[in-house]
């Protein structure tokens, strides 16, 4: 670490989470540097005027000019009086005889204003009875350019300064490809002059009228290269200055905190801000976001990340003001830093940077993930994958450093990222503890058992680490449990902090002792007896050497050998099941998606509350795959897993779609007659088929909430559409019946035709080549039944069904237009034009007889994908005739077996961890069978039986595809569910 001091110069700082303005002088109110993150490079890159940029004495990189009439501003003699509005916008006034300035710097933030960039903008008050005419700009130069992981190593290429093609300035590297240019604009027509020694000027001619004002504003873009960045200052200057600095403002007012002190308040949201936009930053290579110590750059440790701190200061902060981004970077800390927790120094992308394990970082995803959930009201966020595998993971590695004998756990690095004195810390072990007080309480039952109790953790701290000065008992900071103790505080592992983890009371008298004598150093005793560090003695009382840090025993291994959470965790044994109880709660449901997850992202994205909320289910297909599209007879169900839409009426000139599960927000405008490739294109489409049925062609709000899996063939496309449909009408109040039942006559809308017209959606709007069931079945569908669907007619009836269905997703995702199926629906419609031209009356493939197939003799492979269609529909009829009769499980499973071995074998749309779940699912009592569903290639099978059977089949399947694919499996147990919904 290096020891960088603090600059001299009390800088103004700013900045938004993609560009950060460190350095804006005080005296004239110069920028000097800007930077921004680089997930690419592991870094931050700035830029700057010259190498010691930070002490204020190389030229500036933009330094703001001013002429009056002719004459050049001194902003040296001239007084700059500074506030910081919002906590956050340094603002500047000068008064310049009858001429008042006021400046702002700001990087815009907030809805629709977000941006890699800045804004340096004027206001100029003229007080006297004539004209003022001003010369305003900008003017700098590039003499240095640095990449900063923790010291600054500048960029061997030379420094490009040159004019752009929209009038601005581009700053940049000589090397091809660049990682960062800065462009600079106006925001109007200004006079640019270019040197070749790496310096320009900007300026712009004002006019301040007689009692008037007038104003200007010059933009500062970073882009990957100098054309993006250019081209982000045009979209700064397309948007306006104006409304980019009122969004900011409006943002940041949504952030403050009140105390009802306003000293105290100005304190608490000045460094609230500072964490919020210079403890996390947004890479501009990639645009994720990203956690870092701080993004200042004369701090020693830079860009590099220590969990401890992330997880346990800068998350918390964040979630004081913005919820939301608090959730996204918990899940961010997880997604890149959780695989190995507490091993080290990061670079800001997860790359190891310093080993050395912490079992405070070890410990902070616990405590950070209860701290998140306890303060949000948010329990769904344990549904996260990424979550479960964190927790597991931190779980088995403190358990790891467990003393053979007492229960403490050894630590390498303190939280300062110092070695510490000895291996058990008295703040370390505190956290541990309040970790497995977190442990027991949201891991699963069976694993909670094995857990340290951590009350016993607590006794050991307070048996252990007992101290004394003066004869009076204080606790010892870190002691190796063979008698050696030290009592150095470290600020930020202190021992004032043992309350905050519920190690002890703030009235132990031990504890008030040691915080009044923190910088005293203690007397430890030793007595002679004692054996040295390291050693053993034999009875009751004997202390054991801690084991080796790297070594695993017990808990830590399994039978193959492997080390458990090492390498993504490749033994997954004991793994699979915990994940599963903590993502799904009791095995194996999962926890649906409320209304309130919809109703609550509505208001966040739009301000307001939605005024409809709709859903609709996914559904699997019990048996009658691929045969929706060649005219035959299908048989799905409704699943549990639903999809939410929230809507309302936009008050803009577009329609807009906010996902959960979808990063990026769709506008558009409504009458689109063509789709952009983009999520969005399933709701824009329902929305224009909705107009079919009576709904107003207007500009709406939507937000969607699912816990249907994308791409995994359960038809979340389609539950989307039908909910869509379905909230638009409700929205116009348009009545739908709710019978679901093709013979009931009704002269209002049905559920028929919500589904018809969310077929148009997909088929026609979004141009997938789908048959009717997806929107048929999740529209349709009663509880307690399945639907037999012709597909050819649309006619359907609903079916009888006692048995429960597991649904398995095997993790192999595809999607519709992207797989084969095109292909396959190619291959039966050459099939049936064969067959038609050898017999005209033919309707459809699936209309065929076995007969007819077999004189037809068919090309390979038209002949297998029309045996299956053929073979297909009679299992279709089979099963249905059972299912409304004889109720004969073993046969209707004897039927799934059959159908999932034809899509294998004549279809060719199965996989290998599709075949894998059949065949380890057959001839188990209480299970009638198996089989693939939907499209395939990937994606879910469907494990049908009693409902019982299968809750307890569920673990031991899970587990032992975790072993033979080195992947968890999703299942959820449903049973038949009633359709689509408005929700009242």
């Amino acid at each position: 670490m290096n020891d960088s001091p603090i600059p001299p110069i009390p800088w103004q700082i700013t900045g938004n989470h993609w560009i950060s303005l460190p350095c804006i002088h005080p005296v004239d109110g110069a920028i000097h540097a800007v930077g921004t993150l680089h997930r690419g490079a592991r870094a931050a890159v700035e830029f700057a005027g010259g190498e010691q940029f930070a002490s204020g004495q190389e030229p500036a990189l933009a330094r703001p000019v001013l002429a009056i009439d002719g004459v050049t501003v001194d902003w040296s003699s001239t007084s700059l009086a500074w506030e910081r509005a919002y906590g956050w916008l340094p603002t500047f006034t000068a008064t310049l005889g009858p001429l008042v300035v006021r400046a702002t710097v700001f990087a815009p933030y907030g809805k629709d204003a977000d941006t890699a960039g800045a804004v340096y903008a004027f206001a100029f008050e003229n007080r006297a009875q004539q004209d003022v005419r001003l010369s305003v700009g900008l003017e700098g130069t590039l003499g240095y350019r640095q990449l900063r992981v923790r010291t600054a190593r500048p960029f061997p290429d030379a420094h490009s300064v040159r004019r752009g093609s929209t009038d601005a300035v581009i700053l940049e590297g000589g090397a091809v490809p660049g990682l960062v240019a800065l462009a600079i604009g106006a925001d109007g027509d200004a006079t640019i002059d270019v040197s070749e020694s790496g310096s320009y000027a900007m300026r712009r001619d004002v006019r301040v009228p007689p009692a008037g004002v007038a104003e200007a504003a010059f933009f500062l873009a970073v882009g990957p290269e100098g054309d993006g960045a250019e081209a982000t200052a045009g979209v700064m200057r397309r948007r306006g200055w104006r409304y980019l600095l009122a969004a900011t403002r409006d943002a940041l007012r949504a952030l403050e905190q009140s105390t009802g002190n306003e000293a105290i308040d100005a304190i608490i949201n000045r460094n609230l801000l500072f964490a919020y936009f210079y403890g996390v930053g947004r890479a501009l290579d990639d645009a994720h976001f990203y956690l870092v110590r701080t993004r200042v750059p004369w701090h020693s440790r830079g860009v590099s990340l220590r969990e401890w701190e992330a997880l346990m200061w800068t998350i918390p902060a964040v979630q004081l003001a913005d919820a939301p981004l608090a959730r996204e970077l918990l899940l961010r800390v997880c997604e890149l830093h959780g695989y190995s927790p507490g091993v080290g120094v990061r670079y800001l992308d997860g790359t190891l940077f310093e080993p050395g394990f912490s079992l405070e970082g070890a410990g902070a995803y616990a405590i950070a993930i209860d701290r998140y959930i306890r303060e949000s009201g948010d329990e769904q966020i344990v549904e996260e994958p990424v979550i479960a595998d964190t927790l597991y993971g931190s779980h088995e590695d403190i358990s790891a450093r467990r003393h053979e004998t007492i229960p403490l756990f050894s630590t390498e690095i303190t939280p300062a990222g110092r070695p510490a004195a000895f291996p058990y810390t008295l703040h370390g072990n505190a956290v541990a503890a309040q970790a497995m007080d977190v442990f027991r309480r949201t891991l699963d039952e069976e694993t909670a058992r094995a857990i340290e109790d951590p009350e016993a953790v607590r006794a050991a701290l307070q048996r252990h680490f007992a101290g004394e000065r003066d004869g009076k008992s204080i606790l010892m900071s870190a002691v190796n449990l063979t008698g050696e103790a030290v009592a150095d505080d470290d600020p930020g592992a202190s021992v004032v902090w043992l309350p905050l983890y519920e190690t002890l009371d703030r009235r132990d008298s031990a504890y008030r002792r040691t915080v009044r004598t923190i910088d005293l150093e203690p007397r430890v005793p030793r007595p002679a007896d004692r054996p040295p560090p390291g050693s053993r003695r034999q009875g009751r009382d004997a202390v054991a050497a801690p084991r080796p840090p790297a070594q695993r025993v017990g808990r830590g291994t399994c039978g193959r050998g492997w080390p458990c959470h090492r390498e993504r965790r490749r033994c997954l044994a004991g793994w699979v099941a915990r994940v599963h109880a903590l993502v799904r709660g009791p095995r194996p449901r999962r926890r649906p998606v409320s209304r309130a997850a919809v109703e609550t992202l509505y208001t966040l994205a739009y301000g307001r509350r939605p005024t409809v909320v709709a859903s609709a289910p996914g559904r699997v297909n019990l048996i009658g795959e691929h045969l929706d599209y060649n005219g035959g007879a299908v048989l799905p169900i409704a699943i549990a897993q639903r999809t939410w839409v929230a809507m309302g009426r936009s008050h803009g000139d577009a329609s807009r779609a906010v996902s959960r599960e979808r990063g990026e927000v769709g506008t558009w405008a409504h009458g689109t007659a063509k789709a952009s490739g983009d999520w969005w294109d399933y709701v824009a489409g329902a929305l224009e088929s909705a107009a079919s049925l009576g709904a107003a062609r207007a500009d709406r709000n939507v937000a969607v909430v699912s816990d249907i899996p994308m791409g995994a063939g359960l038809s979340s496309s389609a539950a989307l559409e039908v909910a869509t449909v379905l909230a638009a009408l409700a929205l116009d109040e348009l009545p739908v019946s709710a019978a679901r039942d093709d013979r009931a006559a009704t002269p209002s809308r049905s559920m028929l035709d919500v589904a018809r017209a969310a077929h148009r959606a997909e088929h026609d709007f979004v141009g997938v080549s789908c048959g009717i069931m997806d929107q048929y079945a999740s529209a349709l569908c009663q509880a307690g039944h399945s639907l037999h669907l012709q597909c050819d007619t649309g006619v359907f009836r609903h079916v009888p069904l006692d048995r429960g269905v597991l649904i398995v997703d095997t993790g192999a995702h595809r999607a519709l237009r992207t797989s084969a199926y095109n292909t396959r629906r190619a291959e039966c419609d050459a099939a049936l034009a064969i067959l038609r031209s050898r017999d005209p009356g033919v309707a459809s493939l699936a209309h065929v007889t076995h007969a007819q197939l077999a004189e037809a003799s068919l090309p390979a492979p038209l002949d297998r994908r029309a045996r299956h269609v053929v073979s297909e529909s009679a299992r279709v009829v089979e099963f249905v005739r059972l299912c409304e009769g004889e109720q004969d499980h073993l046969r209707m499973g004897g039927l799934l077996n059959a159908s999932h071995r034809s899509l294998r074998d004549d279809y060719e749309c199965s996989s290998p961890e599709l075949d894998w779940v059949v065949e380890h699912s057959v001839a188990r009592l209480g299970i009638d069978g198996a089989r693939l569903t939907g499209a395939g290639w990937g994606g879910c099978a469907i494990v049908v039986g009693d409902p019982d059977a299968l809750a307890a089949f569920a673990p031991e399947l899970e587990e032992s595809f975790a072993l033979s694919w080195d992947r968890a499996p999703r299942t959820w147990l449903t049973t038949p569910q009633d359709g689509a919904r408005v929700e009242e």
